[in-house]
């Protein structure tokens, strides 16, 4: 098998853009009657840097003013796209399309999309910096019911407006799922026949996950509704919940946001999320959703979440054939429930 973490781990990282281009960007991106030379950058900071199999990251904090006098704090983020072809391809523009063609649009809170530009396999974001806590670090039930509600409210919302969403982001139809669990088997299979028989079981059903998902009623699906890429004000009186790495998004089901989130609920109870999911879908003014139907999707979204956490670790590192087993019996175990559920 091809060591793809150390290929994944070795990349070029970003590197901050020059003075000179960053002000060029806050120029052309404020639509500023000033010359990139009178924009008086204050404070620039850097966030964070982050690496995965999609490519390096770099986020800064900015803090800029120009002749008005009125700073304004904005969040940069660059990303350059990992050149092995034979990984997954996510074009560099798509969550700028996000952002700017949908979003901006939607009464959500989202950041405020300030401007974008991008390259050959580089893209920068510039957007609204915002302040608050990532929900990974509340464990309060009533806020998390509250991002439940919220993300109940997104996917009502685009769910009446698929021609838009369709014409930003790919669909996730019944090959995309089929593709992701042929990427896990084939890791799999490279390392032992041994390691690939519980994959082979899995595959054996796979009609049940990619036929469900990829056939359920669509919406805008943010792809990694992890509780690390959503934003929660600090004001409690006037709760904003905004999502961000929009990188993912697509138009699908939209038990696979749910299923991301589940994955960390800090100690809250699933069946209380759930029942806040669908009433903020009937409160945003959805058909009626079925509890059978949501919890069925859920089981087959984490079916293919596991796929991609496989697939994932498996590039990293090498898994040993014991783990690889873990993988599939959970896999299995969803199949069994979504089985019952059906």
């Amino acid at each position: 098998m091809q060591d793809r973490g150390s290929t994944v781990a070795g990349q070029a990282p970003c590197e901050p853009l020059s003075e000179e281009a960053l002000r060029e960007l806050i120029a052309r991106s404020l639509g500023s009657r000033e010359a990139p030379e009178d924009i008086e950058l204050l404070e620039r900071s850097e966030r964070k840097r982050r690496r995965d199999w999609r490519g390096t990251r770099l986020f800064e904090k900015l803090t800029v003013r120009g002749n008005s006098g009125k700073p304004l704090v904005l969040f940069l983020k660059h990303r350059r796209s990992h050149p092995d072809p034979d990984l997954p391809l996510v074009p560099p523009d798509r969550e700028a399309r996000v952002y700017r063609d949908l979003l901006q649009g939607a009464p959500l809170g989202a950041a405020k999309f300030y401007g974008s530009d991008s390259g050959e396999g580089s893209s920068l974001l510039l957007l609204e910096y915002l302040e608050g806590e990532k929900l990974k670090k509340i464990f309060e039930k009533e806020t998390w019911r509250g991002v439940v509600k919220w993300l109940a409210r997104l996917h009502q919302h685009f769910s009446t407006r698929q021609d838009q969403v369709q014409a930003c982001v790919p669909r996730y139809d019944a090959d995309f799922y089929w593709q992701w669990a042929h990427r896990a088997a084939e890791t799999v299979f490279a390392v032992s026949a041994r390691a690939g028989s519980g994959m082979e079981r899995v595959l054996s059903r796979y009609d049940e996950v990619a036929g469900l998902l990829g056939g359920a009623p669509a919406t805008l699906v943010h792809g990694e509704f992890y509780c690390t890429n959503i934003m929660v004000s600090a004001d409690p009186q006037r709760l904003r919940i905004s999502a961000f790495d929009w990188e993912t998004a697509a138009l699908g089901c939209g038990a696979l946001d749910l299923t991301y989130l589940f994955r960390q609920r800090c100690g809250i109870e699933e069946a209380g999320l759930i029942q806040a999911y669908l009433e903020g879908w009937r409160e945003a003014g959805g058909r009626a959703l079925s509890a059978v139907d949501l919890e069925a999707q859920i089981s087959a979204a984490r079916t293919h979440e596991l796929m991609c956490r496989l697939w994932s670790r498996m590039n990293y590192r090498e898994l040993p054939p014991l783990k690889i087993k873990k993988y599939a019996e959970k896999a299995l175990a969803c199949l069994e429930r979504l089985g019952k559920a059906s």
